[in-house]
This record gives structure tokens, C-alpha cells and sequence, in this order.
């Protein structure tokens, strides 16, 4: 009865934190500058065992990074588009960070400049499960918002 009560509660943690691994990292970008306002996110999905301890994938100076990096093309700009690029990728055991896919656009020079931006980060730290690295899937928003004048 102990075993079960306890595969159920490790059960609902596995749950839990596959379900609520939403980070804030991204800042908007207003008028090609970033911003620190909420929404752009960081979001970790990873199939987790219920005995196995595991710490996420992780960028140190992220926000550092995208701030000095992420650029506003001048296209978007001037033509007036603002929205969010969705992008997944994987953070591999040796912290590279590959398979980079866009997975819902905002326009060709928006998802182009978020590729490019993840194309050339350095290494992250990578998701660890029993102390070991593994590869981890990482789902990443990017907002793009113009101020109005």
C-alpha cells in the first residue's frame, strides 16, 4: 500500500513539473530595443521517470544574450508586423543546441533573425536526469511588438 500511495505522489510531481515548466526569459523588443515586459517565454517539455531526479536546461545571461543579439528586421518594422515566433529545439547532453524549427511563424525576416539568434548562442548547460546530461526538447517564444508613436 506504501508503494502505491508513493508511485501515485511521484506520479502527480512528474505531472506537475512536465506540466508547469514555463519560464520567463525573453523580453519584448519596441521599436528594435528590447523591453523587460512579461509574455515571451521559455518552455521545457521533457518525458521524466517517476524515480529520477533531473534539473532542466539552462542559459546563463540569457536575457543578456537576446537583448544584445535579437535584432527587429527593418523589413518587419516597416511594414508594421508585430507578433510572437514559436520556436522548438533541442539542448543536447553536450549543451549544443540543435534541430532549431520554427514552428509557428510571424514572417520570413522575423523567423529568420529568431534562427539566426539560436543558430549562434553558445552552450547551454544541459538538462541532467541521475546526475547525468541528456538531451532535452526546449519549446521558446520570441515577441515581436513596435511601439505606437
Amino acid at each position: 500500500m506504501k508503494t502505491i500511495v508513493s508511485l501515485a505522489i511521484a506520479s502527480l510531481c512528474v505531472w506537475a513539473v512536465a506540466n508547469a515548466q514555463i519560464l520567463p526569459y525573453f523580453s519584448q523588443i519596441e521599436n528594435g530595443a528590447l523591453t523587460s515586459e512579461e509574455v515571451p517565454a521559455l518552455e521545457f517539455v521533457d518525458e521524466l521517470s517517476a524515480s529520477g531526479e533531473r534539473n532542466n536546461a539552462w542559459f546563463p545571461g540569457l536575457k543578456n544574450y537576446v537583448r544584445t543579439n535579437l535584432r527587429y528586421p527593418s523589413a518587419a518594422r516597416e511594414s508594421g508586423t508585430e507578433g510572437v515566433v514559436r520556436v522548438e529545439a533541442t539542448v543536447k547532453a553536450d549543451g549544443k543546441l540543435t534541430d532549431i524549427q520554427i514552428t509557428e511563424g510571424l514572417s520570413y525576416s522575423c523567423d529568420k533573425e529568431v534562427t539566426r539568434l539560436l543558430a549562434g548562442m553558445p552552450a547551454w548547460n544541459p538538462a541532467h536526469r541521475d546526475g547525468k546530461p541528456i538531451d532535452q526538447k526546449v519549446y521558446l517564444r520570441v515577441r515581436f511588438k513596435l511601439k505606437p508613436f
